[in-house]
């Protein structure tokens, strides 16, 4: 280059082998008023031999107003000092081939949820807790109940975010009148607790025609109270006998139904509990599995209304449903009763209860407390 100085000198002590400065002295020699190269600071290889690299860093180091005279006298590279190894060429990696396919590791599926299960009995000589001791394992029987909730209202799914954050369930045996009830501590209601009456425990009796009895109601209550802990309730506004009822629907589906519950037509839909429990569980056979998931599903984040709900979900009211499931019965039940088996008045005739009978029915069967 025209106009140019170069000194170089050699740095036997680098780890690449050869390390060479190159201090250039760029003139503008009449063409730029000012140096060529302003500030440029880039690291270059340049072969010098068949298998030595240098490094080849270009500056300017002319600041303004300094002389421009050239050195007195060129200075030549110096040769190499004995025992000095020249590093090997970098290799670059091999290029990979056009028709090969980036796998990436498949996202995990969301798993059932598992919150802190915890037992508490407060009085261990009560005959209710003999009796539930005697016939449960307690350190399985709240896994196994929130298995078979979610299993059934939300498996399969997409994620967890449709499901309530529950994050702890405690399982309190203590006396008690009625059954049980399910609650949201004060301070966080994600933390449920399920009170389970022992003196309700005490009074199941195992019979020769279900000589497992106490433990499967014992197991149907809880799973019962476990569907409250995980279901959605329509922002608090849907109405009581559809929230029971699709815990019992949930029961149902587990073969914990008592043997006293019975299929009826006829009454309110929403009189609850097994009563509503089985117009789920029809629906479910009439227009096909996981509608009762669907049911839920839509008391997530809406305030409820009967009309729109089950057209929007059914394409019918509820009132059609209802009337089109009690059709299902034996031809001597109407739209104003239900033929209850065994049931006759004092003339020995079968007798056909009214709705409101019908509903009392249902609750009867859920003894009081049973929430």
């Amino acid at each position: 280059m025209p106009g140019c100085q170069y000194r170089l000198q050699l740095d036997p002590g680098s780890c690449a082998g050869t390390h060479v400065i190159w201090l250039a002295r760029i003139w503008g020699s009449g063409v730029h008023s000012e140096p060529l190269f302003t500030s440029l600071h880039t690291y270059l290889y340049i072969p010098i031999a068949t298998d030595l690299y240098i490094d080849l860093f270009m500056t300017r180091f002319i600041q303004p107003g300094q002389s421009r005279k050239p050195f007195a006298t060129p200075l030549a590279m110096s040769t190499i000092p004995p025992g000095a190894t020249a590093s090997p060429i970098p290799l670059r990696p091999a290029k990979v081939a056009a028709e090969s396919t980036i796998t990436s590791r498949p996202h995990p599926k969301p798993g059932i949820p598992t919150p802190k299960l915890r037992f508490e009995c407060k009085d261990l000589t009560h005959p209710g807790a003999l009796v539930f001791f005697s016939t449960t394992n307690p350190a399985t029987i709240l896994s196994d109940a929130v298995t078979v909730v979610l299993q059934t209202l939300y498996i399969p799914f997409e994620g967890n975010a449709a499901i309530p954050p529950t994050r702890s369930i405690t399982l309190i045996l203590r006396s008690m009148p009625g059954v049980a009830y399910t609650t949201g501590i004060d301070l966080d209601d994600d933390h449920k607790e399920i009170h389970f009456s022992l003196d309700y425990i005490a009074g199941i009796k195992n019979t020769s025609a279900s000589p497992q009895r106490q433990r499967q109601e014992i197991e149907g209550v809880i799973v019962h109270e476990m569907v409250h802990c995980w279901q959605w309730n329509a922002l608090g506004t849907a109405p009581s006998g559809l929230i029971e009822g699709i815990a019992d629907f949930v029961r149902l589906r587990d073969a914990l139904g008592p043997p006293h519950w019975k299929k009826e037509g006829g009454g309110d839909w929403d009189a609850g509990y097994q009563h509503t429990a089985y117009f789920l569980e029809w629906m479910d056979a009439r227009f096909g599995e996981g509608n009762v998931m669907r049911v839920n599903e839509a008391l997530r984040d809406k305030k409820y209304n009967e009309k729109h709900f089950w057209t929007r979900l059914f394409g019918k009211s509820v009132q059609d449903l209802w009337s089109e499931y009690s059709r299902t019965f034996d031809a001597d039940d109407s739209e104003e009763g239900v033929l209850v088996e065994n049931d006759t008045d004092d003339d020995g005739k079968r007798r056909v209860k009214s709705k409101s009978e019908t509903q009392k029915r249902a609750l009867e069967r859920a003894p009081s407390g049973f929430v």
